[in-house]
């Protein structure tokens, strides 16, 4: 009962089994994830095979299965100790203005992924995307949606 439109989107997927510290990252569009520190950029160059394309080829689970086993890319995680999921909005950010030539530059995906500054706050990505707005003249362009988890 979605409408076409709804299913236009990059989904990420986290399941983790926290008694085994076993899990998967399932993702059908383009995004980026962080296992352990380790960053994975998934890139289908936005133009991402999405299940309401294919809604008129699917008539049975058969069919969805075989759908998701070729186009969902998985990532199994185990002995987790830090775990991020993120849109590609992450990578996103441009200058609004020229940098200033002494101004210290910064990675956002590194920053907003794997730096610990305001690691408690509820508002950390709102902040963090402020003061990359406000001290490096950096912001995104694109949908940014990060949750972080940290075991």
């Amino acid at each position: 009962m979605l409408d076409e439109d709804e299913l236009l989107s990059t989904l990420v997927l986290f399941l983790y089994d926290k008694t085994k510290n076993k899990g998967v990252i399932n993702i059908v569009g383009d995004g980026v994830i962080s296992i352990n520190g380790e960053i994975t950029i998934i890139d289908q160059n936005n133009i991402p095979h999405y299940l309401a394309y294919y809604l008129d080829d699917i008539n049975d689970q058969e069919e969805f299965n075989a759908w998701y086993k070729k186009e969902t890319a998985v990532y199994p995680v185990s002995k987790l100790t830090d775990i991020t999921i993120s849109t590609d909005g992450v990578l996103s950010f441009y200058p609004v203005k020229t940098p200033e030539k002494d101004k210290t530059e910064i990675n956002p995906v590194d920053y907003l992924i794997k730096d610990e500054y305001l690691l408690h706050n509820k508002a950390m990505l709102g902040r963090k995307c402020k003061i990359l707005y406000k001290k490096y003249q950096i912001q995104n362009a694109d949908d940014l949606g990060i949750i972080r988890i940290i075991g």
